[in-house]
């Protein structure tokens, strides 16, 4: 997800090494000048020698300014590197928008992660007037959210015990579409080996992806509805099937012929 990306993005920046990116470290003249105007003349001029030299790494870089005594790695500032590593410079000029969001990416994180858990127990256990109880639990084992997404939090649990207070005592009820989408996908497979696609008398299939099939289960179905009230409720609801159509229009043509 993105911010998983702006996290592992934001994680390569800060060790500093960007060599596989694949562009050398240069001390160009603009990195030298800076240096001159930083630390000044005197400790500068003796790496006057070292400009347009290229290196893998910044460590390399970084030793070979030690070597005449000027500096340490560790004292090069990030203005020096956005001169002299060409990696850097190219990592900015595609990325450089990611880290400003720094310190609002573990706020993100909790605001997914506070989302998740409500959209989890919702999915697997339905909504009942326990399902606040059971949210609560899984966020408190989360820990203590920042500011921001404690009122996220507090605002989405409010709307679930607002719902929760419209069903019956005792009553779950489903509070995800995916079980439904999952049983049409099915009738769907089911029908497409079909020349026809329509929705027609197969659509009584779907009690039976819900359950067992069993010999009692199917001996009871078949005992309590009788094949006069099926084919009544395909009249009443359906109609005719588009192959009656079809063939009901053509029948004159067929007769003339």
């Amino acid at each position: 997800m993105p911010i998983d990306w702006a996290q592992r993005l934001i994680g390569y920046h800060d060790q500093g090494d960007f060599s596989a990116i694949g562009r050398p470290c240069v001390f160009t003249a603009n990195a030298w000048a800076q240096l001159r105007t930083a630390w000044g003349k005197r400790r500068v001029d003796p790496l006057r020698g070292l400009i347009g030299t290229h290196y893998d790494t910044r460590a390399a870089l970084g030793e070979a300014l030690h070597t005449p005594g000027a500096t340490a790695l560790e004292d090069l500032d990030d203005t020096f590197w956005r001169l002299a590593d060409r990696g850097y410079a190219r990592f900015l000029q595609a990325f450089a928008w990611v880290l400003p969001y720094r310190a609002r990416l573990p706020e993100w994180t909790q605001t997914i992660a506070v989302s998740k858990t409500i959209q989890t127990v919702l999915k697997t256990q339905g909504l009942s007037h326990a399902t606040l109880a059971v949210v609560q639990a899984e966020l408190a084992a989360q820990g203590s959210p920042a500011a921001p997404v404690a009122g996220f939090q507090t605002r989405v649990l409010q709307h679930l015990e607002h719902e929760a207070t419209k069903l019956p005592a005792g009553a779950t009820w489903l509070a995800s579409s995916d079980i439904m989408e999952s049983v049409f996908g099915h009738y769907k497979a089911f029908t497409a080996r079909g020349p026809l696609k329509e929705v027609g008398r197969l659509v009584l299939l779907i009690p039976a992806f819900l359950c067992e099939l069993t010999t009692p289960v199917i001996h009871e179905a078949m005992a309590s509805v009788r094949t006069i009230d099926v084919e009544r409720w395909v009249h009443t609801h359906l109609g005719p099937s588009m192959l009656a159509r079809r063939r009901r229009a053509l029948r004159p043509d067929m007769k003339t012929a």
